[in-house]
């Protein structure tokens, strides 16, 4: 692996725990044993950094094989629950309206939006699906401690809960936007 992915990596750790703003180059740095001028020999500064992750990642969607609205959910679902970093990123990231995404890292996260819009109705609002789908997907995983004190304090039987894996809800997903979208027909 070469110097860049390390930063990229290690940065990547360091953004989903503690956000874009949270995050010091310091702490990367040293955590990969480099100087900070090291940094500003592969990238410009921060935002550069962060931006290049989300670049990174997001081009790891092949979209070009999607072609139906179900492979595009389990697609998405995969995706974020492999890519929990990721997850984590774009959760805050979505929280604070976008601000620190450049407009060139938005047309790479775009293209899934793209490739939704030629999947689905023309009559149905590809944004409204988009957002469903992240929020689901993003949402569920993230509020795993939450649900499992939820199970607790209302003494739900653990067993009839879904567990904490995107890939258990993927299939409700998919069924809950597919009857969404029919009624809308």
């Amino acid at each position: 692996m070469s110097k860049k992915e390390e930063i990229l990596e290690v940065a990547k750790v360091h953004f989903a725990k503690k956000g874009y703003d949270k995050t010091s180059l310091d702490d990367v740095a040293k955590d990969l044993d480099i100087t900070k001028s090291a940094f500003y020999y592969h990238f410009k500064n921060k935002q550069t950094i962060y931006n290049c992750v989300f670049k990174r990642e997001f081009k790891k969607i092949d979209i070009s094989k999607i072609t139906s609205l179900k492979e595009y959910v389990f697609t998405l679902a995969d995706f974020f629950e492999i890519n929990s970093e990721i997850r984590q990123m774009f959760s805050k990231e979505l929280s604070c309206k976008g601000k620190h995404l450049e407009d060139e890292t938005i047309e790479i996260i775009s293209k899934t939006i793209q490739k939704l819009k030629e999947i689905i109705p023309e009559n149905i609002n590809p944004f409204f699906i988009q957002t469903t789908i992240m929020s689901v997907l993003i949402n569920y995983k993230n509020t795993i401690n939450l649900r499992k004190k939820v199970v607790n304090i209302t003494c739900l039987d653990p067993e009839t809960c879904p567990n904490s894996k995107i890939k258990d809800i993927k299939e409700d997903l998919y069924k809950m936007i597919q009857n969404y979208i029919k009624g809308e027909k």
